[in-house]
């Protein structure tokens, strides 16, 4: 997980200096088509593959999606999805557990038609509050950037990840 964060910081820093995504966005639609087949292909696929898609692939991916361009209400879609993403990756899993305990100790079984949407409401709920309360504050105070109730799911810049910053 470690090498992830640094993997992206160095991302940032070289589309940051070098501009790279803009010379090499004729491959986004290949490397697009290439983790679709990798994510639905039905058997292993091997190690060699596996390092291609993380130490390339992948990477490249990002770099050459900063340059789609995206509009309407699409790209609030996605100003939101990238906003509540990391809550819910980091809260997903405690969540999970916490519900799917209290479910087992109060009922004494296990019933997915109600523990899944149960857990995915919960999910997307907390995430929201987790970002737009916990988040979004905390990145202000130490951007010295304080979003206003009408900027949190807006874009007014129109190029920042988190609604409202430049």
């Amino acid at each position: 997980m470690g090498a992830s964060f640094f993997a992206g910081i160095a991302l940032f820093e070289l589309q940051r200096r070098y501009q790279v995504a803009q010379k090499i966005q004729i491959l986004f639609w290949p490397l697009l088509a290439a983790m679709i087949v990798l994510f639905f292909y039905p058997r292993p696929v091997g190690l060699p593959i596996e390092l291609a898609w993380i130490g390339v692939i992948s990477p490249l991916l990002v770099l050459t999606g900063l340059t789609v361009k995206v509009a309407g209400a699409t790209r609030q879609i996605c100003l939101t999805a990238g906003i509540l993403s990391y809550p819910i990756y980091v809260l997903q899993y405690p969540i999970f557990c916490w519900i799917n305990g209290i479910f087992q100790t109060i009922l004494h079984s296990r019933s997915p038609a109600i523990e899944v949407p149960l857990i995915f409401v919960s999910i997307c709920a907390l995430s929201a509050a987790a970002a737009f309360w916990l988040d979004n504050p905390i990145r202000g105070a130490l951007t010295g950037f304080r979003p206003s109730a009408e900027t949190k799911l807006k874009d007014t810049q129109g190029s920042s990840p988190i609604a409202g910053q430049p």
